[in-house]
């Protein structure tokens, strides 16, 4: 009888301690992305939110989904935060975090549609990777400026996306006291005619989010540009007949120019993974024959959270400017 029941608690344990590396596997996207922490012993309520980070070196943000637990005793708007602090999923190799993540959450509270949130001068400070004397250095300088903005519009947009806020007051606790105050809009990236003035509650950009009109304008704006490498970055390669290096060089034998375009439509699909998106545009061939071509279908591919023209809409591209 002894041995029944320590066989019987053997196995608890192994079904419990398996269970437990589910909900820390980060890499899981059926699993809790949030790790349970000590102190989150309340009951505890599972969300699906969308977090923001950079898309490699570019002034683009990347929503990721994000699968959290909330406990009854935290806001949801804490979770979203910690998920934007704690960085994107391992096997999104071409996102990084815009938050340094030593940054904490002072408070946050709310007012009607206006969300209040203070955190630690932690957010001030650049991330991994830069020099003591990054100030001194103008290139340091405008990167630095680019991930605070990117980090404030990646609070914003994170935050605003569960429909509950419209805005979002940001204070920062500089000196460790537990009060924060409105840092000036130069501090945060934005530099401007109002630089020196003090931070308003910033609303949602959605200009700064990469989606699947982001990259076909990348991709004809390298097209249109001769940039061939560059706009084969913005292609879906998945297919195994195809190399980038063979359609770059494709690219520029063909030497075509994008004269003027128009996205006319889009429309994306229900489980958000492809878009169709129609456009117009003026197009010349080398020998400076000009073509006009309409109501042109597009595909455009989620991959690996990065929307990417596909290869084969690319060919259609080709083929219709030929014809």
């Amino acid at each position: 009888m002894r041995k029944f029941i320590l066989w019987i608690l053997l196995l608890l344990i192994i079904v419990f301690s398996s269970g437990c590396s589910d909900l820390l596997d980060r890499n899981n996207t059926d699993s809790i992305d949030t790790p349970v922490l000590p102190g989150d012993t309340a009951e505890q309520k599972p969300f699906t939110c969308i977090v923001y980070f950079q898309l490699e070196d570019q002034d683009y943000l990347v929503g990721q989904q994000h699968l959290v637990s909330v406990p009854e005793t935290k806001r949801l708007e804490e979770i979203i935060i910690q998920e934007l602090i704690y960085g994107p999923k391992v096997k999104s190799l071409s996102l990084k975090p815009v938050i340094n993540p030593n940054t904490t959450i002072v408070s946050i509270s709310d007012n009607n549609s206006l969300l209040f949130v203070t955190l630690s001068s932690h957010f001030l400070e650049p991330l991994a990777g830069a020099p003591a004397n990054w100030a001194d250095d103008p290139i340091w300088v405008d990167a630095v400026m680019k991930q605070r903005r990117l980090a404030v519009s990646a609070l914003v947009n994170a935050l605003t996306q569960t429909g509950k806020y419209s805005k979002l007051q940001l204070y920062i606790d500089y000196d460790d006291s537990g009060q924060g105050q409105r840092p000036t809009r130069e501090e945060v990236g934005f530099i401007d005619e109002n630089s020196s003035q003090l931070l308003e509650p910033i609303g949602r950009n959605s200009s700064v989010i990469y989606g699947p009109e982001t990259a076909l304008v990348q991709f004809l704006t390298h097209f249109s540009e001769k940039s061939w490498q560059q706009a084969v970055d913005f292609v879906e390669l998945n297919d195994q007949d195809a190399d980038a290096n063979d359609l770059s060089s494709e690219f520029s034998i063909l030497d075509l120019t994008i004269i003027d375009y128009q996205i006319t439509s889009t429309t994306t699909s229900y489980d958000g993974k492809s878009a169709v998106l129609t456009i117009d545009y003026y197009i010349k061939a080398k020998d400076s024959v000009e073509y006009q071509n309409s109501n042109v279908s597009l595909l455009v591919l989620l991959v690996d959270d990065i929307w990417k023209v596909s290869n084969i809409s690319v060919n259609q591209l080709l083929k219709v400017s030929n014809g």
